[in-house]
């Protein structure tokens, strides 16, 4: 069964994506499950996308391994709906520059989106922590590429999770992605042994709005 959409991190010395425009690579989309929104107590079934920026890197290592100089990553989680006010729905209709078909709404797969380019506003927002302010980057807007503009190819790995396929969280997840995965009630029946849900239990190191006629397009141009 394809991840179907229907009608932040974790570090306190991490480096945020620059302020301003650039252009990334969808590299990730992960099944969260069953979340808790903290604003209204209210629980909300959310997927996780993940894009790459090229123009901006960081050496990346892990424990026994030389550093590698990676592309820096920013996430956004969604309510999986493409109800027309859902953000789900109101991004990837900027990002492709076409509204969804009735077709398409009546179930979209979203690892369609994965490897696909796009232009991406990244504003920094600063939050207080128990260790100090700390500063994130941001998604404000997602647009299409430019016909000037070359795709890019990621460096990252590409990443597809879903709970339902009964799989353990892939270790390339970070650990605050993959804790959320692991507290959501789907996760847990098919893994008893990782615990019980705890829907309120929320990381403090998520980066705040991680949450959050003719229409002039041609169809040769429509990334997903």
């Amino acid at each position: 069964m394809g991840l179907t959409a229907k009608d932040p991190g974790g570090s306190d010395n991490f480096e945020p994506v620059p302020a301003g425009a650039w252009q990334a690579v969808c590299i990730a989309v992960v099944d969260i499950g069953t979340q808790i929104n903290p604003l209204f107590n209210k629980e909300i079934y959310k997927v996780l996308i993940m894009w790459e920026f090229p123009e901006h890197r960081i050496d990346i290592s892990k424990e026994g391994e030389p550093e590698n100089d990676m592309p820096m990553v920013i996430s956004k989680l969604y309510r999986l709906s493409l109800h027309q006010k859902a953000n789900l729905r109101q991004d990837l209709e900027a990002w492709r520059q076409k509204p969804f078909s009735e077709e398409e709404l009546q179930g979209f797969d979203l690892s369609k989106l994965l490897g696909v380019n796009a232009n991406i506003q990244v504003v920094h927002v600063t939050k207080k922590t128990s260790s100090g302010d700390k500063t994130y980057a941001n998604i404000n807007a997602i647009m299409g590429l430019m016909k000037n503009q070359t795709k890019l190819e990621p460096d990252h790995d590409i990443v597809i999770y879903e709970i339902d396929s009964g799989d353990m969280v892939p270790d390339s997840i970070p650990d605050w992605i993959a804790n959320l995965v692991r507290t959501s009630p789907e996760y847990q029946k098919l893994h008893p042994d990782q615990g019980q849900y705890q829907g309120s239990q929320q990381s403090s190191d998520i980066p705040p709005g991680a949450e959050t006629g003719d229409p002039g397009y041609d169809d040769d141009t429509i990334p997903f």
